[in-house]
């Protein structure tokens, strides 16, 4: 029943922050599009000043909606965006972050350390499959976290370069749940 919920819950995570980049990426073609046609019909220096700023907008938004409502910080490296848990982020109600697959066009590859200052809200975090390391000071200063729910099963787990101490910290494989749960289907079916 317990994991059930977790399962829901990352689902419930994982589409709304979907949902919400989806719409921010939507605005911001919307906004392109206007931009290039007030540069075309009215006067191309209020278009490419329209069009930069739109681009500027997107870019702020995506990184204060990172930050404030998520709780994570984010860096590029190449191809790939490192993220970073962050103090603050959550409320009294949800102390649960959400790790997103993708962020600014970018795949989130690496969970690096960071934090300022400590957290000590955060009692749960949703990873997807996929992260590549998680270094050693990731999680340092997370004085609350009890739980890591990660979608993918403990054989990807396994291939993730961990150099973090996650002693004390119970981690449930999504992936897992739902090989169990396709196994009881079968099961019940015959």
């Amino acid at each position: 029943m317990k994991r059930e919920k977790t399962e829901r819950e990352f689902g419930f995570y994982k589409r709304a922050f979907d949902i919400f980049y989806l719409c921010l990426v939507l605005l911001s073609i919307g906004g392109f599009i206007f931009a290039i046609y007030t540069a075309i019909v009215k006067s191309a220096r209020n278009g490419i000043a329209l069009g930069v700023a739109v681009i500027v907008l997107y870019i702020i938004a995506t990184s204060v909606f990172m930050k404030h409502i998520l709780g994570v910080g984010y860096m590029p490296i190449g191809a790939e965006i490192s993220v970073s848990v962050k103090a603050g982020g959550v409320s009294a109600k949800n102390r649960k972050k959400y790790i997103p697959r993708r962020m600014l066009g970018f795949d989130t590859a690496v969970i690096s350390g960071g934090a300022k200052c400590c957290d000590k809200k955060t009692e749960e975090l949703y990873i997807f499959k996929g992260i590549k390391r998680i270094d050693a000071d990731a999680f340092v200063g997370m004085k609350s976290l009890k739980k890591i729910s990660f979608e993918g099963t403990s054989l990807e787990w396994s291939e993730i370069d961990c150099k973090a101490d996650l002693s004390g910290i119970e981690t449930v494989f999504l992936g897992d749940i739902a090989d169990v749960q396709e196994a009881e289907a079968t099961d019940a079916e015959q």
